[in-house]
């Protein structure tokens, strides 16, 4: 389970009260799914995306893509996140203080996942407990947005399903994958329960699992040095190209800096991916 997707949802998606007033593009409606391991080692699941034929991220619609001009006629997915914010929804307190409380406790998580190979087997617990609650309050909150009858709600879903649609996948399809993911982790904490009475056992589990972790993108990419350093606007831009989704998607699958370098020049990605990159000399530096 990769929680870069989250990362970019609690970040990219401002304040709902700020997003009210000013309407700016609200992140990516992204998160992470898993698969299971077959080493030897802690079976550490690779990032994966529930539907997605083996892509690790969703594909966002590629430039010209019929997906990118079927948005509706506000003409592209970020009119569709834009006007969500102006509609009648956010008009009440309460659903802004839920959005601004989810969008909050996910980037707080986001930020500590990082290390999540680190602690120790309750706080390890404890962490998924936080992330289990905080993707179904995510996915009730969006599930109340579908039966809404605001003409802006269903767009934004219809939108956002539209662009996941290119990756092989829907936000059905993704809260599965949350889930798949979530109970897969909950299975490695329940193997290091087993043996921490067994203090060699535990050593070589823990080496394994660090190791593994290590080479994912959450453990080369620290999230929490993109928290406390980087613009959100520089997300929020590109967000709105139609290749964010394609890019995060190949940086999850292999984050390496010639992954990140491929990208790097791109006129509204490639700032993102610059502030990755620092992320990922911050972390192997291990500041």
């Amino acid at each position: 389970m990769q929680l870069t997707g989250a990362f970019a949802l609690s970040q990219g998606m401002p304040s709902a009260a700020r997003a009210a007033r000013r309407a700016p593009a609200p992140g990516a409606a992204a998160a992470c799914a898993a698969r299971g391991g077959r080493r030897a080692a802690p079976p550490l699941p690779r990032a994966r995306f529930a539907g997605c034929s083996g892509a690790p991220w969703p594909a966002a619609c590629r430039r010209g893509s019929p997906v990118a001009r079927a948005t509706g006629d506000s003409g592209d997915i970020g009119d569709a996140y834009d006007n969500l914010f102006r509609s009648k929804v956010f008009q009440s307190e309460i659903a802004v203080r839920e959005f601004d409380s989810i969008t909050s406790e996910l980037r707080q998580l986001s930020m500590m996942a990082t290390k999540f190979a680190e602690f120790d087997v309750t706080g390890k617990q404890m962490y998924l407990d936080k992330m289990r609650a905080s993707c179904e309050r995510y996915r009730i909150f969006m599930k109340r947005l579908e039966l809404s009858d605001d003409p802006a709600a269903r767009e934004y879903l219809r939108a956002t399903n539209a662009q996941m649609l290119e990756g092989g996948f829907t936000l059905a399809a993704m809260f599965q994958g949350l889930e798949a993911s979530l109970s897969q982790y909950e299975a490695i904490v329940r193997q290091e329960e087993a043996i921490v009475g067994d203090p060699v056992r535990h050593q070589v589990f823990t080496r394994a699992l660090k190791e593994q972790w290590s080479q994912s993108a959450m453990g080369r990419i620290d999230m929490s040095y993109l928290g406390r350093v980087m613009d959100p606007n520089v997300l929020n831009r590109a967000q709105r190209d139609p290749e964010f989704f394609k890019c995060i998607r190949e940086i999850s699958d292999d984050p390496t800096p010639a992954t990140l370098q491929r990208w790097i020049d791109h006129p509204t990605i490639g700032p993102l991916v610059a502030e990755m990159f620092k992320a990922m000399m911050s972390r192997s530096m291990g500041s």
